[in-house]
Formats: C-alpha cells, sequence, structure tokens
C-alpha cells in the first residue's frame, strides 16, 4: 500500500489502510507520510502503514508463511530471557533473525510449559520459551511444546 500525504510531522492522521497513524518525517520521501506504530508481534510493514513502537524492536521477515501470514512483523531480539527487560517476557527460539551478525531469538510472553499449546493460536503468535521448542508440522499452525 502507498503512504497517505500529511500535512505536518507528529499530527494524527490515517494510513491508506484506515489505522490511525502519526503525520512523520521520513529520510526519502517527499514530504511528511502518515505512518501508525506497532508493538511486539503486530504486523508492520509498508503494506500495512506501520513502524516499530520502541527502540529495540525491528521489522524483520520470517519465512514461514503458517505462522506469519500476514508478513513482517515487530520483535525484539534476544538471547536470554533477561533481554526481554519484562518479567512477564522470555526469549523463544522457536522463531529466529540475524541481526549484526548475531541470530536472535525474539521476546514473547512467556510459555515454558511442557505440552503447552504453541503456534499461531486463533490468529495470536504463541510461542515456547526457556528450553523448548514448539514441535509442529511444517504445515501446521498449532503444536505444542516439547524439549528439543
Amino acid at each position: 500500500a502507498c503512504f497517505s500525504s500529511c500535512e505536518r510531522g507528529e499530527a494524527p492522521c490515517q494510513t491508506t489502510t484506515g489505522a490511525t497513524g502519526e503525520c512523520r518525517s521520513i529520510v526519502g520521501f517527499g514530504g511528511p507520510i502518515c505512518r501508525s506504530q506497532a508493538r511486539d508481534l503486530e504486523r508492520c510493514g509498508n503494506d500495512v502503514n506501520a513502524g516499530c513502537l520502541g527502540n529495540e524492536a525491528v521489522c524483520i521477515s520470517f519465512n514461514e508463511p503458517v505462522l506469519f501470514p500476514g508478513g513482517d512483523i515487530c520483535a525484539t531480539g534476544c538471547l536470554v530471557d533477561g533481554d526481554c527487560n519484562d518479567a512477564t517476557l522470555g526469549c523463544s527460539q522457536d522463531a529466529r533473525f540475524a541481526r549484526d551478525g548475531v541470530v536472535l531469538g525474539i521476546c514473547v510472553p512467556a510459555l515454558n510449559a511442557q505440552d503447552a499449546p504453541c503456534g499461531l493460536l486463533d490468529g495470536v503468535l504463541t510461542l515456547c520459551t526457556g528450553t523448548l521448542r514448539c514441535s509442529r508440522n511444517t504445515s501446521d499452525a498449532v503444536g505444542a511444546c516439547a524439549s528439543p
């Protein structure tokens, strides 16, 4: 989707996808554009006119359409649970990406229970943390947390 233009920086506006956004001046665009801010694990990118909220989150593509059917998502990278800076979050190795030459997991709500359902549950990405991994067939959206 193309971006909506807007009058001035930081003013509320409506994106081409119908979401409420903010008018932002971004290098490479001729004038200010309307862009919304996505939270971790929410969709981001040009097709939804959204960037990632927060300094640590990045908009990344995962080549796994069963778990990420909508495309890019905002994610905060981690090596261990403590990197997530929130006691309710854990570092999942179920989805990994490289940043500055380091392969990282992503911060997700902590789920460290054997046999707990994982995957894309009712449209919500639910991944295992700790030493558990989401065991599922690549064509299935849902699996169960299990030891690797």
